[in-house]
């Protein structure tokens, strides 16, 4: 492929890399009441804000979140009211280096965990793995990327094991983690217009090139809570 599409597809994954998704959710113990009540709070990434999925909100005006991201589908799903969520997501070589980048977020992950549980003790935390971005064996993606199939698998590759970091570090933390990289399996940027939940660098949804669309978004509410394992493990 191009250097100029790796060079857009690398810092499209390691920016995402830098900040990962952390949701906290505190519940009032009341019995065996498992409901959560608040307050909610989204931290995150672009892949968390949603870009460019109708409609924007929040500040600062630049942030280009929306009202439709997955931290805000989680708490109308939960019932919780304006005033207990607040979402503060943001926008935004070589193998060695990636996973040395990759091992990077997740040292930070866990510095960021262990600060929210120092600061909110009760709060429940939840990290939010990646989706699958690309293929796995790199098909599909000639026509809307322009991109060689060995190209696709490395960038997949790293994404999985970024993602092994994440469910690591989450269960190191006490925290729960929710997959949404099983779930869409088949539905990447390279996939179909009417089956993909990953828009490709010339969105036909409203999103950000590279990004979930809203289908995307809605499948963090069905991500299965447990680390996820597999051989590429770092």
């Amino acid at each position: 492929m191009t250097h100029h599409l790796r060079t857009v597809l690398i810092g499209v994954f390691l920016a995402r890399a830098t900040l990962v998704a952390a949701v906290g959710i505190t519940r009032h113990h009341s019995g065996t009441d498992p409901t959560p009540r608040g307050p909610y709070v989204a931290l995150g990434d672009s892949c968390t804000a949603g870009p460019r999925i109708p409609d924007r909100t929040g500040a600062p005006a630049g942030c280009d979140r929306s009202d439709h991201d997955y931290p805000a589908l989680v708490a109308e799903r939960l019932g919780l009211r304006a005033a207990d969520f607040r979402d503060v997501s943001y926008v935004s070589g070589d193998t060695d280096d990636v996973q040395r980048k990759i091992d990077t977020a997740g040292e930070r992950l866990s510095e960021a965990l262990a600060e929210v549980k120092r600061r909110a003790p009760k709060a429940r935390l939840f990290v939010v793995g990646y989706p699958a971005i690309l293929p796995a064996h790199g098909t599909g993606c000639a026509d809307d990327l322009t991109l060689a199939p060995a190209d696709a698998t490395y960038l997949n590759d790293k994404e999985q094991q970024l993602n092994a970091v994440l469910g690591r570090r989450a269960q190191g933390a006490g925290a729960g983690y929710v997959d949404t990289y099983e779930l869409s399996v088949g539905r990447d940027a390279c996939s179909g217009r009417d089956t993909r939940w990953i828009e490709p660098l010339l969105p036909s949804l409203p999103a950000g090139p590279m990004h979930p669309d809203e289908r995307g978004a809605r499948s963090a509410l069905r991500g299965e809570r447990h680390p996820r394992r597999t051989a590429r493990e770092g």
